[in-house]
C-alpha cells in the first residue's frame, strides 16, 4: 500500500509497515524516544530540553476523512506488483466494539486485506472459543482495552453509561456503546481487581504502621531507661509491653476513624444517604490501615423481589446496610468493624486507641457485648432479666441497668483509649456556646451573642493547639479558662493570649487601659441580686 508519488519497488514494504512519523522539536529535530542517533556530549547534556508531551496511545481522527484517505489516495499493493499503472480500489469497513473500532481494508479488484485493529486486554479467563455470534460479539466486546478505560471513567467521573454516551458524543467518537450487561461485566472484572489490590495496599499500610508502632516504643524505651538506670530486666520488658500495649500477643496501634456520606446536606439533622464509607487512619504512618463501604440497596436484588423471583441471578451484591437504619449509624458500625477486622487479621495487631469524634454512640459500640460476656459467664439460658441485677449487670447515675450498646465479639480486645480529634472537640464547644444562645432566645432571657460564641469557639481552638504537652488532668482543669475569661475570672488564663494579664503587666495607663476594657466581660449574677435588679428596674 502506498501513495501515488511513492516508488513501486518499496511498495511491499511498506505495506507490512505501519508506523507512526517521528515527531519533531521546534527546531525540527527529533524527539525524545525516537530511533534517531543523538549527541550525548557534557556540552549538549548541560544544555536545557524542550518539553515534549507524551506520546498518545489514542488519537481522534475523523472516521469520513480517514475512508475518503485511503480510498482515494493508497493504492493496493498487490494490485501495484501486477499492473503498471494501478487506480485505487480500497474500500473501508469499521466494526465497533463499544469504544473501540476495528477496521478491515480489502481491494475490490484482489484479495487483499489488512485490519487495523486496537490495543487488546490480555486474557483474564482463557477458555474455548464460543460457537454462538452472540457469544462471540461479547467477548470481542470485552477483548479491548479502551473499553475498560471508559469504565474506570465512569467511576472517577461518577457517572453512569448515560453520562460516558453524552461525552462521545459531543466529541463525535463511537455511535455503538453495547448493552448494558457488557458493561456489567467489565465492571465486575474491574471491581474484584480494584478489591484485591486495595486489601494489598491496607495491610502493607498496616504492617508499616507496627513497624513504626515498634520503632517509637523503643525510642520511649531509650529515654525511659535514661532516666531510671537501675531498672532491672523484667522491668525494661514490662515498660516495653506497656508501651506496645500488648495484648496476648497482638501490638496495639493508635487509628483516627471518620465516616463519610455520598450524599449533600447531611449535618446535624438529617442522615438519609444510601451509601456511606468510613477510613481508619494509622496515627504514626498517617496511611489508610481499614476502609469500611456501606451500601442500602442493590438494584438487581430489588428487580428479583419485584418480579418474585425467589434469587436473584449471581451477582456481586453491594448491600451490606440495613435500609431502615440511619445513615448516621453507619459511622459507628464502621469503627467497630475497624477493631474486628484488624484483630482477627493475618498481621498480628489489635485497635488500642481510637480517635474520632464526640459520637457517643461510636463510643459506647466500642465495647464487648453484655449478652454474650454474660452468657460466656454464666451460661447461655442460666440467666434472665429478673436476676441481672444480682448477677453484675453494669447499672447507671441514676440506678438503673445499663443497655446492651457493645458490638465488639469476645475475642476482640476492646481499645484501651477513646479521644477525640482538635477539630471535632473545638467543633463542639461552638455548637455548645451557640446552643445556650439558642435556649436564651427561646426563653426570652439575655444569653450570648453571636460574637461571644465566636470568642469561645476560637479561644478554645488556641488553647487546644498551645497546651498539647499537658497532661490529661491538667489539660481538663485548665480548659475552664476559656469560659473563665468571659467573665472576668483570669485565674487560669496564660499571658501569651490574654489581655487582661498583658495589661497588668504593662506600666503605661494608656496602653493599660488600651489593652483591657472591662466593660466587655460578663458579670456573674447570684439568684438574690437578680431578684434585686429587676425591683430596681419595676
Amino acid at each position: 500500500m502506498r501513495r501515488r508519488n511513492l516508488d513501486t519497488s518499496s511498495i511491499a514494504d511498506i505495506a507490512g509497515n505501519w508506523k507512526t512519523p517521528t515527531r519533531r522539536t521546534p527546531e525540527g529535530g527529533a524527539a525524545s524516544g525516537s530511533t534517531t542517533s543523538t549527541d550525548t556530549s557534557p556540552e549538549k547534556e548541560n544544555e536545557p530540553q524542550l518539553f515534549t508531551a507524551m506520546t498518545p496511545v489514542n488519537v481522534i481522527v475523523s472516521l469520513e476523512m480517514l475512508t475518503k484517505t485511503f480510498v482515494d489516495v493508497f493504492l493496493c499493493p498487490r494490485c501495484c506488483q501486477q499492473k503498471n499503472n494501478p487506480k485505487p480500489s480500497l474500500q473501508v469497513e469499521c466494526l465497533q466494539f463499544g469504544l473501540a473500532t476495528k477496521t478491515h481494508i480489502s481491494c475490490k479488484k484482489c484479495s487483499f486485506v489488512h485490519a487495523l485493529t486496537p490495543l487488546k486486554q490480555e486474557k483474564i479467563r482463557p477458555g474455548p472459543k464460543e460457537s454462538s455470534p452472540t457469544k462471540r460479539e461479547s467477548n470481542r466486546f470485552h477483548d479491548y482495552s479502551i473499553n475498560y478505560l471508559g469504565a474506570l471513567l465512569q467511576q472517577k467521573l461518577g457517572m453512569g453509561l448515560r453520562g460516558l454516551e453524552m461525552i462521545m458524543a459531543f466529541l463525535g467518537i463511537a455511535p455503538s456503546y453495547g448493552s448494558g450487561d457488557k458493561w456489567t461485566r467489565i465492571f465486575n472484572t474491574i471491581g474484584a481487581v480494584e478489591e484485591a489490590v486495595c486489601n494489598e495496599v491496607i495491610l502493607a499500610n498496616l504492617q508499616e504502621e507496627i513497624r513504626l508502632t515498634k520503632q517509637h516504643a523503643e525510642i520511649d524505651l531509650s529515654n525511659w531507661v535514661e532516666t531510671n538506670p537501675d531498672a532491672t530486666a523484667a522491668d525494661k520488658e514490662a515498660k516495653h509491653n506497656s508501651l506496645l500495649m500488648m495484648e496476648g500477643d497482638k501490638i496495639g496501634i493508635t487509628i483516627g476513624a471518620d465516616g463519610a456520606w455520598q450524599k449533600r446536606a447531611i449535618g446535624r439533622s438529617s442522615y438519609n444517604s444510601t451509601t456511606g464509607h468510613n477510613f481508619g487512619v494509622g496515627g504514626y504512618s498517617n496511611k489508610i490501615v481499614s476502609l469500611q463501604c456501606y451500601s442500602k440497596h442493590c438494584q438487581i436484588c430489588e428487580e428479583a423481589t419485584k418480579k418474585q423471583l425467589e434469587e436473584p441471578r449471581q451477582h456481586r451484591c453491594p448491600k451490606n446496610f440495613d435500609a431502615a437504619r440511619s445513615a448516621k449509624s453507619m459511622e459507628a458500625q464502621g469503627a467497630a468493624q475497624h477493631c474486628i477486622e484488624v484483630a482477627t487479621g493475618p498481621s498480628g495487631a489489635y485497635i488500642a486507641g481510637v480517635v474520632t469524634d464526640d459520637d457517643s454512640t461510636t463510643r459506647s459500640n466500642l465495647k464487648h457485648s453484655l449478652k454474650e460476656t454474660f452468657n460466656q459467664r454464666h451460661g447461655e439460658g442460666n440467666w434472665n432479666s429478673r436476676t441481672k441485677r444480682q448477677l453484675g449487670w453494669p447499672v447507671g447515675p441514676d440506678n438503673k441497668l445499663v443497655k446492651d450498646t457493645g458490638k465488639l465479639p469476645l475475642n476482640v480486645p476492646t481499645p484501651k483509649f477513646l479521644h477525640s480529634d482538635k477539630g471535632h472537640r473545638i467543633r463542639g464547644v461552638g455548637y455548645a456556646a451557640f446552643d445556650c444562645k439558642s435556649e436564651a432566645k427561646v426563653k426570652n432571657d439575655k444569653g450570648l451573642m453571636k460574637v461571644e460564641c465566636l470568642n469561645i469557639k476560637r479561644n478554645m481552638g488556641y488553647y487546644v493547639k498551645t497546651n498539647q504537652h499537658l497532661s490529661d488532668d491538667d489539660f481538663n482543669r485548665r480548659g475552664m479558662c476559656v469560659l473563665q475569661h468571659l467573665f472576668n475570672d483570669h485565674s487560669l488564663c496564660d499571658i501569651k493570649w490574654c489581655t487582661h494579664l498583658k495589661a497588668q503587666a504593662e506600666d503605661d495607663p494608656v496602653k493599660k487601659a488600651k489593652l483591657d476594657n472591662q466593660n466587655k466581660y460578663w458579670k456573674v449574677e447570684t439568684a438574690e441580686e437578680k431578684k434585686l435588679h429587676k425591683k430596681a428596674e419595676g
